[in-house]
């Protein structure tokens, strides 16, 4: 999600970040009325939940491949992505941490909140469940440090090699997902029901809930999860300019995105959201101009900052209108959505004119 020095001058991409940020709070804002919603807003945060996060992915990756250096060392890289990544994670999770507690302490039967708040601190301060996207920061910095482990073998593959690791990838996380062994934050711990059939339930719950294992079990299913983006994104890389070349390049590519885009929502078929982030990603190439957009670039620049901070303008709204909001409605979800994003937008404008070393660090701003 960071923006690259690659895309500045695609516009497109750094447009799309910002639309896929906006889409980010379509889908968290059934929170403001205890997600009763009508059949149309169901689709269209089903859209969203399949396009947002999977290009936000295969962006990351893909721009991450084309700026990859293979003689830095590995000790600055892994301070830079720590610092990137890590340091406004660690600091959304205490801000989302204190809000929650303030408002266990606010209610009766603070003891019961307090130990229903702090029952998982392991997810809770590692994986993101204090954040309702908090997650995407863990995702993407340990499918970086994958990608950046595995550069030196696939990286430079053929589109063969590269092919055929994609499709294996995907065959590996579609299988995780339809089994139940990818989820980090159900109550039974990842590859508890692989582990299950293995050990017998008593023995595998006994040693999958033991930190450190639940720690690697957990680390292990997230990079999992990110193989297909990483090796979309080495084949996106391989790519390079040739979507740009010519008007047919472009149409090339934007026709057939575009109606993977379509299709693959109308069709249900949610095991390849890899593929609709990767479709979303070459169509806002293919629809890069070359022009400059001061607002279009902040937008792209302000994208992460507006993912991080969006959960708590939702929460001011549901305390305002609790009682008032029963159903939520197209006409109601736009005008609150966008109200969100713009009041996330000054706030992220203001850190970066303004903001110190801090502010900027929770903005994610360089």
């Amino acid at each position: 999600m960071p923006s690259s020095q690659n895309s500045s001058r695609l516009l497109g991409v750094e447009l799309t970040r910002g639309i896929a940020a906006y889409g980010v709070i379509v889908i968290h804002a059934g929170l403001v009325c205890e997600s009763v919603r009508t059949p149309a807003v169901i689709s269209l945060q089903y859209f969203f939940c399949l396009t947002c996060v999977p290009f936000f992915l295969v962006a990351s990756f893909y721009f991450a491949a084309l700026s990859s250096n293979q003689t830095e060392a590995f000790l600055p890289w892994l301070k830079q992505r720590s610092h990137r990544l890590l340091v406004p994670y660690a600091l959304w999770t205490l801000i989302y941490t204190g809000l929650q507690l303030l408002q266990v302490l606010a209610h009766p039967g603070r003891m019961d909140g307090l130990r229903q708040l702090f029952s998982d601190p392991l997810g809770r301060f590692f994986f993101g469940a204090s954040g309702m996207a908090l997650y995407f920061l863990p995702l993407l910095f340990i499918g970086l440090l994958v990608q950046k482990i595995l550069a030196p073998v696939f990286a430079r593959g053929s589109p063969l090699v590269l092919g055929l690791g994609c499709l294996i990838a995907l065959f590996i996380s579609s299988a995780m997902l339809l089994t139940g062994n990818d989820d980090i934050f159900s109550p039974l711990p990842p590859f508890q029901p692989l582990l299950s059939s293995w050990f017998g339930s008593e023995p595998s719950l006994f040693w999958s809930t033991f930190a450190p294992v639940r720690f690697f079990l957990a680390f292990v299913a997230l990079a999992l999860h990110c193989l297909p983006y990483i090796f979309l994104g080495w084949i996106g890389a391989r790519l390079g300019s040739w979507p740009l070349t010519s008007p047919s390049h472009r149409a090339f590519t934007a026709i057939p995105s575009l109606l993977l885009l379509i299709w693959v929502p109308v069709a249900g078929y949610a095991l390849l959201t890899p593929l609709l982030g990767c479709a979303a990603l070459l169509l806002a190439i293919s629809l890069s101009g070359t022009g400059t957009s001061r607002w279009i670039v902040l937008v792209g620049r302000y994208s992460f900052a507006i993912y991080l901070m969006h959960q708590v303008p939702l929460e001011v709204i549901k305390f305002a209108c609790h009682g008032h909001l029963h159903l939520l409605t197209l006409p109601l979800i736009f005008p609150i959505s966008l109200a969100v994003f713009v009041a996330c937008f000054a706030v992220a404008w203001l850190a970066d004119q303004f903001g110190n070393k801090l502010a900027r660090a929770a903005m994610a701003l360089p």
